[in-house]
């Protein structure tokens, strides 16, 4: 409190600071408020007020009381990631019985619980082409337990499908009492229990609708503040049972008002909501929103163009919503299917700092042309499935503001034949990302793409790779990984215990080929992993990313027997000229696969190396790769024949020069999987587990939270019946 920071202040105090604290304090402890209406005579008068001041802010002043564990709060914060990862978004298949009977009437299928259960099920066995775009599935209750055709339940098909399953669980608007016919909703009485019975029947994430209308009068100040609180007491009972809430304070579309009348509206309402939600305690990284975009009534009879709407949306939510919140999931409020892509596509490529991802909650918007096309027939599933799959492609670019608008939205673009174009250019980003997405599956079960494939990945691969930094940057939370060497299904049990590539960010540091039975495998799926998911994983260059190298310890050979010829080796081995050299954590953690090097004193030295070449027998660059740490002082000969050792005095300066706090690196078989160096600013990790196969060591990857608090993950080999180790192979007795 500002009196507070008067106390050490020497001599008098003037009455006019005194003064100045009137309103306050009046709010706060209208009690004590009449001693300022009469300033104290002297200091002492003066402390024995803020004595009894003291004890009235004791009185009114909130203890903390930690609504949550570190443990619970990580897990809601992991599961909202998951839902919101880079191209994701949601399917809200949580229309109510009354609400889907609407739907189905306008197919004419009657609204019997099979239909609805067959119609949830078109969408939810889609192809995998989906599975990159939907990050969660909101469910009505009777889907929550309804089965496929097959037996198997909704909410396995969902998960096994890579989405988190999610539930609604209001129950509906009612009037608000002295109100013009505004709302609240209903459902919080029993709402603990419901929610701890849903987490154990599989859901992870929950929505709750608030509807608030705009109009001369409306919405009023009581239906604001009321509808605010509603939704602060629902995420607060979420979170208590493991349950991300979305949190949706929809103002609806219906009316005359202007572009400017509804951001107003929006902002007020989102003010009043995350007012509510800090008062409620509820821990923002723990949640989604879902709020409407802001769009002119459907009655208005002015036109804003996709960049007006983009540019007031994300400006009411950059004055409103704090950049902790997970992740904003749009919903398509009456929006046609082509304008609520559009408008997402303009939101993400908008002119503005936007600290949270900004991708979709559709219902309507990506399931009305899928359930047109169904029409009740079973011979239609098909094309429906087709149907559903375009949109949910065309909103995952939309996410990446990466989307072409076609067909009518194109219209004002140009001509006819610039509208094809731009359609033909929507097909082929669709396609990419289709056919990248089966490549990656492919390669997930450990099996061989064409070699004309493993051309094309690595051109892309090259686009991408080629504007990154010699020192790339990368932000928290991140994943950080050491040493693969070709051991593919160890690989699969690193994403297992760190998550998957995009839900994790990831940064592995080198080293991906040689030695192991799979290094073509390994280093394509990584590779292809780069290319979908850019900002989600980085590859810097270890010392076996090299032509010399890989002809020696196995990879050539592997290419060699594998696809007959050494082509597919020389596509890769040029694109690890491209592998950054470094990178830097949020610019405090300086990571690299070997270690320092007596030609670079600063970060900026690094940054000027001409990487795109086979490393050099010396050198800079190629210390970078080489180096080790040594109990020494100074720099001493490598016993590798490259690089060299550096000693703890050498570190210290690096990262006092660098104002860096530690250096991670790899390159090194540790037992334990990590180990400290130097008082730990060094760390070495190990990702290879049973190194070689019969080496017995343990791995480990190092989590890096947003404020770069650290925790290991270990882990062992994947068992024996899960991979396939070719017999009779001989082993490379090679161990740097």
């Amino acid at each position: 409190m500002f009196v507070r920071r008067m106390r050490p202040t020497p001599g008098p105090l003037k009455c006019c600071a005194i003064t100045g604290l009137h309103g306050p304090h009046f709010i706060l402890a209208p009690k004590r408020a009449t001693w300022l209406l009469n300033p104290p005579r002297n200091i002492c008068d003066l402390q024995a007020n803020l004595r009894a001041y003291d004890v009235c802010e004791s009185s009114i002043m909130p203890h903390e009381y930690p609504a949550l564990t570190p443990e619970q709060k990580k897990e809601l914060n992991e599961i909202a990631k998951r839902i919101v990862a880079p191209g994701k978004g949601i399917l809200a298949a949580d229309e109510s019985t009354g609400s889907i009977a609407k739907r189905l009437s306008s197919i004419g299928v009657e609204n019997t619980e099979e239909n609805r259960r067959f119609y949830r099920q078109i969408l939810f066995t889609a192809d995998n082409r989906v599975n990159p775009c939907i990050g969660g599935v909101i469910t009505f209750h009777e889907t929550l337990y309804h089965k496929a055709d097959d037996g198997t339940l909704f909410t396995k098909v969902i998960k096994d499908k890579g989405a988190v399953v999610g539930i609604k669980v209001d129950k509906g608007v009612v009037p608000l009492a002295g109100t013009n016919g505004e709302t609240t909703t209903q459902g919080l009485d029993g709402l603990s229990e419901r929610c701890a019975q849903y987490k154990k029947d599989g859901a992870d994430f929950a929505k709750w609708r608030c509807v608030l209308k705009i109009s001369d009068h409306t919405p009023s100040h009581l239906a604001i503040l009321e509808n605010a609180n509603v939704l602060a007491r629902y995420a607060s009972i979420c979170q208590q049972n493991g349950i991300v809430p979305i949190v949706e304070p929809e103002v609806l579309p219906d009316g005359e008002h202007d572009l400017k009348r509804c951001q107003y509206v929006t902002e007020k309402v989102l003010a009043a909501v995350y007012k509510a939600l800090s008062d409620h305690h509820v821990y923002l990284e723990g949640t989604l929103l879902k709020p409407n975009m802001v769009t002119p009534g459907h009655a208005c009879t002015k036109k804003y163009k996709p960049e007006e709407v983009a540019m007031a949306t994300v400006t009411a939510l950059r004055r409103t919503v704090p950049p902790a919140v997970a992740g904003i999931t749009f919903l398509s409020g009456g929006q046609s299917e082509e304008e609520a892509t559009i408008h997402l596509n303009a939101i993400n490529t908008c002119p503005q700092v936007k600290p949270w991802p900004l991708t979709f909650s559709y219902g309507r918007a990506l399931q009305a042309s899928a359930l047109k096309t169904w029409g009740g027939k079973k011979e239609n599933v098909k094309n429906a499935q087709e149907e559903y799959t375009k949109r949910a492609l065309a909103n995952s670019l939309a996410c990446q503001g990466k989307y072409v608008p076609s067909g009518q939205a194109g219209a004002a673009a140009g001509t006819a034949r610039h509208r094809a174009r731009l359609e033909a250019h929507q097909r082929r980003a669709m396609t990419e990302i289709s056919d990248l997405d089966r490549q990656i599956e492919q390669l997930r079960r450990c099996e061989l793409i064409k070699e004309s494939e493993v051309k094309a990945l690595c051109a892309k691969a090259r686009e991408i790779l080629v504007e990154e930094s010699n020192v790339q940057r990368v932000d928290s939370p991140v994943t950080v990984c050491g040493d693969i060497h070709g051991q593919f299904y160890d690989l699969k049990e690193l994403f297992r215990v760190g998550g998957d590539v995009p839900e994790t960010n990831y940064l592995f540091m080198g080293d991906f080929v040689d030695r192991g039975f799979y290094s073509v495998e390994t280093f394509l799926l990584l590779l292809a992993l780069k290319v979908r998911y850019p900002d989600r994983i980085t590859l810097i260059r270890g010392n076996h990313e090299s032509r010399q190298i890989t002809q020696v310890y196995g990879f050539y050979d592997e290419c060699l027997r594998k696809y007959g010829s050494v082509t597919v080796w020389r596509y890769c081995t040029e694109i690890f000229d491209y592998l950054s050299l470094s990178a830097i954590i949020d610019g405090k953690i300086f990571c690299v696969h070997g270690g320092l090097s007596p030609s670079i004193q600063t970060l900026d030295q690094i940054r000027t190396i001409d990487r795109k070449q086979e490393v050099p027998h010396d050198g800079p660059m190629c210390d970078l790769l080489w180096s080790d740490p040594e109990d020494t002082t100074g720099w001493g000969v490598s016993p590798r024949g490259a690089g060299y050792l550096f000693g703890s005095d050498v570190v210290a300066q690096f990262n006092a020069a660098n104002n860096i706090d530690m250096i991670c690196r790899a390159h090194q078989l540790v037992m334990e999987g990590y180990k400290w160096h130097f008082n730990e600013t060094v760390l070495t990790v190990w990702s290879a587990p049973n190194y070689c196969y019969r080496c017995g060591n343990v791995a480990a990857i190092l989590e890096l939270d947003e404020h770069l608090q650290k925790e290991f993950i270990i882990f062992e080999a994947a068992p024996q019946e899960t991979r396939g180790i070719p017999s009779k192979k001989p082993v490379a007795d090679y161990f740097l």
